[in-house]
């Protein structure tokens, strides 16, 4: 009942924020099709079922550089320190540890604009250098991605929606491990309200094709301020509506961005 709370307030919200229009577009670093130089430092608290506890701070270095042609090619590199009480062969007894995740990179090829509308292609590479079983998958996991952003007429200047698939599966890893394919569907919205506060919903939805299709659909929102022109801060909180296979019960992740 929570969940659909927060739900309708925000549909009732839409019209009353979608009214008002900045003059001035303020790149709030949500916009993967618009990519900034930045560090982030993010915090992440995950509650999962059995009353299990994740604690994950990610450290995250986006590079973009343009080309000639007008084209941009944007660079991640994510290295999660992972603290959690999950059970595994290197964790038999289910204590706290604490270690390193699975590094992430990532690349996209992203387009001019056009008109309204810009587009990316382009896919992750997850590496499995997790220093315990619990914190990560023991896979060699590739994404290839696909995203479509549109700027609507009459909302804030810098605000959008649209679209990012990417379809994750292992290659390469340790054969005792778990195999690995699902999609990652992901709406995508923000909006920029003023005095640079900023607006989001951006569910990570997922279809475990392994386990017999089955859907995770969360509820998200995300509310963040741009300090000024190279801090950024928000606050992210998930939980789920479908949850066919069990990922969380909830999460909540608290980001400072600097960009340079």
């Amino acid at each position: 009942m929570k969940t659909m709370g927060w739900f309708l307030a925000m549909c009732m919200m839409g019209p009353v924020v979608i009214a008002q229009d900045n003059t001035e577009e303020v790149n709030t670093g949500q916009d993967l099709t618009k990519p900034l130089s930045r560090f982030d430092i993010r915090y992440q608290y995950q509650h999962t079922t059995g009353d299990l506890e994740t604690n994950l701070m990610t450290l995250r270095l986006d590079a973009p550089f343009k080309l000639e042609s007008g084209w941009q090619v944007s660079t991640r590199f994510d290295l999660p320190l992972v603290r959690n009480d999950f059970a595994s062969l290197d964790n038999p007894n289910g204590d706290y540890e604490s270690g390193a995740g699975d590094l992430l990179t990532q690349l996209f090829l992203i387009s001019p604009p056009q008109g309204r509308f810009a587009y990316a292609l382009g896919a992750q590479l997850i590496w499995p250098t997790a220093s315990q079983d619990q914190m990560g998958t023991g896979k060699y996991q590739l994404a290839p991605s696909v995203a479509g952003v549109y700027y609507p007429e009459g909302w804030s200047k810098g605000s959008f929606v649209g679209l990012l698939l990417r379809d994750y599966f292992d290659y390469a890893g340790d054969d005792d491990r778990a195999d690995i394919h699902e999609m990652l569907i992901q709406p995508l919205f923000n909006y920029n309200l003023p005095d640079r506060w900023f607006l989001g919903m951006m569910p990570d939805i997922r279809v475990n094709w392994e386990q017999d299709n089955q859907w995770f659909v969360p509820f998200n929102v995300t509310l963040g301020k741009l300090l000024n022109k190279s801090t950024v801060m928000s606050m992210e909180f998930n939980t789920p509506i479908v949850n066919d296979y069990d990922r969380y019960d909830w999460q909540i992740e608290f980001r400072i961005g600097f960009f340079f």
